[in-house]
């Protein structure tokens, strides 16, 4: 097993996910992550949900290979956390991790301590509600992080520039080009560039810039600032000899404040300014023995995350307000990017939503026959993704030299190098997986064991709610086909409710059965 990737998105999904290559998979989209056996995986990018803090674990497993048939969906590692259990006695605990400047020894190579500030602090706690019958767990734990990272460093417009239109007092930047008047090709006399010739839109970005002279060089610091908590609670209850009900509830939250000075327009830039991930994952268990050797293990569970990108700003200016028309715009006033290629940037990611909800059920019955140890059952999971993206729709504005030599006079002119605009991203996927299963472990001799399988698992595509997906054929475009529902559709390209086109883009997998065979052979009596 290797760990590919630790990732540090924190706008679509938690930071700290895992891409996890097992089994001889590539990529780290096949590991099934549960908790106290209920799914526990974002099922739209194959990564981990969050899982509770240490102390709030009372194990965890990473099956590699050769699992059983009561384990699928995944052809990589499986691995399982099982959260704690309240006993008859009362226990429980706190603590505090401190990382602070103040303590820190400073790097050999820095000027300065670091200024990384990171306090980790909780309790946990459990013990019995009635004795020998009801029991309880509970676990807090709050993270908070503050640190400056490596600060942005650029060379902004000056005041000659934006007062006087003289780009001939930048310093080495201005002295190795000089503009050239789209008009007329010739060179701006004394590198001077009449007021009037400046882009109304630039304008205003360029007065949302710090006031600086000489080159323009700036130091832009990142400072960081984000807040973890997360809350575990967990009821057992035996309400016969031979039942016992459990429930679990498990909550995630982080912030990332993001930081911004309206003052400086510069500083509104990415990656991630700001954003929110919310985690739930709620279960209901039911362990049922029947007899000595027949026991049946119901569960149901439900899993959420939502995941909030914005700016979360009052004093953003948006693309209106700085004189930019649109045919489409953001929400919330915000900036995507603009940019005076090899001089400055700013923007960021615009508002979008990333909410994943999901519900499953299983069942699993052991039953004890001679030699043989059976197992059986399946399960059925509902899916749902709703992604309100809006990334694009403030376009994207490039300026790089390309007409006047320079791209900061680009810049003021309005003479744009590239331009990207979108809709943004838009999805409302929903997906049923039903899964059954067989297994048995049959002893042949003191020495030898089989472990034999089998697992039937119907894989549907995804199905959106509105048909948001295009087909394209080779053969359809060489032979001019077009839609039936889109008369403005290009050649080639069909949609859902188009001659041959099936309901999701593609049939469903129906013959997805799998076998299991293993053996155990001892060497020694």
């Amino acid at each position: 097993m290797v760990i590919r990737n630790i990732s540090g998105e924190s706008a679509k999904t938690i930071p700290g996910g895992l891409e996890i290559s097992a089994n001889g998979t590539p990529g780290g989209e096949q590991t099934a992550y549960k908790l106290d056996g209920a799914n526990n995986t974002d099922f739209y990018f194959q990564r981990n949900m969050t899982f509770p803090n240490p102390d709030a674990v009372q194990e965890f497993s990473i099956q590699t290979s050769n699992y059983s048939a009561t384990v699928g969906n995944n052809a990589g590692a499986v691995v399982n956390v099982v959260t704690r259990s309240g006993t008859n006695e009362f226990h429980g605990g706190l603590f505090e991790f401190v990382r602070n400047r103040e303590f820190n020894a400073r790097n050999t190579f820095a000027n300065d301590v670091d200024q990384l500030k990171r306090n980790e602090f909780g309790a946990f706690g459990g013990g019995p509600i009635a004795r020998n019958r009801s029991f309880f767990f509970a676990s807090w734990q709050q993270r908070q992080l503050r640190d400056v990272r490596s600060a942005r460093t650029a060379f902004a417009p000056t005041l000659d520039m934006k007062n006087l239109g003289d780009f001939s007092t930048c310093g080495t930047n201005c002295d190795r080009e000089t503009p050239i008047d789209p008009l007329s090709g010739e060179p701006f006399a004394n590198k001077m560039i009449p007021l009037s010739c400046f882009d109304p839109a630039s304008k205003n970005v360029a007065d949302c810039l710090p006031d600086i002279g000489g080159d323009g060089f700036l130091i832009i610091p990142k400072p960081l600032n984000q807040d973890w908590k997360q809350f575990v609670t967990r009821v057992d209850h035996m309400a016969t000899d031979n039942d016992r009900i459990t429930g679990r509830y498990f909550l995630d939250h982080f912030d990332n404040a993001g930081s911004y000075d309206p003052n400086n327009l510069l500083t509104y830039r990415g990656p991630v300014i700001a954003a929110r991930v919310r985690v739930q994952n709620l279960m209901v268990g039911w362990q049922k023995t029947f007899s000595p050797t027949v026991l049946n293990d119901f569960s149901a569970s439900y899993s959420r995350m939502h995941a909030a990108r914005g700016p979360f700003f009052d004093d953003v200016p948006s693309m209106i307000e700085l004189g930019v028309r649109l045919p489409l715009e953001a929400t919330l006033p915000s900036i995507s990017q603009i940019e005076a290629v090899g001089f400055w940037r700013l923007g960021d990611n615009l508002e979008a939503s990333f909410i994943r909800n999901g519900y499953q059920l299983a069942n699993r019955t052991s039953v004890i026959r001679g030699n043989h140890t059976l197992q059986f059952g399946g399960e059925f999971s509902h899916q749902r993704v709703d992604i309100v993206n809006e990334f694009r729709r403030n376009g994207q504005f490039r300026f790089r030299g390309d007409v006047t030599g320079f791209a900061q006079t680009d810049f003021f002119l309005g003479a744009i190098g590239t331009f990207d605009h979108g809709t943004g991203e838009f999805k409302n996927f929903r997906a049923d997986y039903w899964s059954f299963f067989f297994q048995d472990d049959v002893k042949v001799t003191p020495r030898l064991t089989l472990n034999l399988g089998v697992c039937w698992e119907p894989t549907p595509p995804w199905h959106d709610e509105v048909g948001r997906f295009a087909k394209f054929r080779i053969s359809d475009w060489e032979n001019g086909v077009k839609s039936s529902r889109f008369d403005n559709g290009p050649a080639g390209v069909l949609f859902r409710g188009d001659p041959g086109v099936p309901e999701d883009g593609a049939d469903p997998d129906n013959n997805n059965i799998g076998g299991r065979f293993g053996f155990c052979l001892r060497s020694y009596r």
